[in-house]
């Protein structure tokens, strides 16, 4: 397949991308991206490459982020991982905070290549956009998945509303608040999205709640390879993969020298 670089979008020739995973061991490039996913391939686990990049203040350094992220899904499907593998990125690294029509066009080119790619992604709507954003991304491509933070106060109606045929939706712990009621919110939105229809993913380290949500997809009719379990970067997920589960583990990716970057990535890890 010709570059998705020289498909999609035109670049600078010669512009030279370098990358960096943080979290679990630090490694330069795509070619270390694309080897750790294949090692959790090696042993039954799919991967999560998140494109992690200090939120741009113009277009220019949004154009960065997108050709990472075009960059790390045309080696991963080289490579031969790309059904296995998905990327999360979040809507402020492709210029939200200054452009919202651009950073939907920014993710709307990520969609495109991520289905050439025959990749799934999942935008992090964050702050600056609402459900709208993802309405309009659908019409085009269906299988977008987003992040939902289980927030005790509003977020069981929103995961209600995402459960719905063909919905992807990852399920993240809140970053803020009272343990125990965070704890009690994931569990009624993991309840609701494990109850629709739609393609349920939970993103937790938690032990406890790996049980909780196991017990309940027993309850509502769910097979193993109808929802997944997502842990963050590092965690062994062989014995949860072992029992039949769909383990998928989180592998951040960004740019070399990305102080902030990587300071965000650790709070929300």
């Amino acid at each position: 397949m010709n570059s998705l670089r020289s498909l999609i979008s035109a670049v600078p020739a010669g512009r030279r991308l370098v990358d960096r995973f943080v979290a679990g061991g630090c490694a330069d490039g795509t070619t270390a991206a694309v080897a750790t996913v294949e090692r959790l391939d090696a042993v039954g686990l799919h991967a999560l490459v998140e494109l992690v990049a200090e939120e741009p203040r113009d277009a220019a350094a949004a154009e960065r982020a997108v050709q990472l992220g075009l960059s790390l899904l045309d080696e991963v499907h080289a490579a031969g991982f790309a059904p296995r593998s998905e990327m999360l990125v979040r809507l402020a690294a492709l210029g939200a905070r200054f452009d919202g029509r651009l950073a939907l066009d920014n993710a709307w080119r990520l969609c495109a290549a991520a289905e050439q790619c025959d990749t799934a992604l999942t935008l992090d709507l964050g702050e600056y956009a609402g459900l709208a954003v993802l309405d309009e991304l659908r019409h085009t491509w269906p299988a977008i998945g987003v992040v939902l933070r289980a927030h005790p106060a509003r977020s069981e109606k929103t995961a209600r509303a995402l459960a719905v045929p063909g919905s992807r939706v990852r399920l993240a712990q809140a970053e803020q608040g009272a343990a125990h009621d965070n704890d009690l919110a994931y569990v009624r939105c993991a309840n609701a999205l494990l109850e629709g229809d739609g393609s349920p993913a939970f993103a937790t380290a938690d032990a406890r709640l790996h049980r909780i949500i196991r017990e309940r997809a027993k309850w509502y009719g769910r097979k193993q390879d109808d929802y997944e379990i997502q842990l963050p970067a590092g965690a062994d997920g062989t014995a949860l993969a072992a029992e039949g589960e769909t383990v998928r583990v989180h592998v951040p990716f960004h740019e070399p020298d990305n102080g902030t970057a990587r300071r965000a990535l650790v709070s929300r890890s």
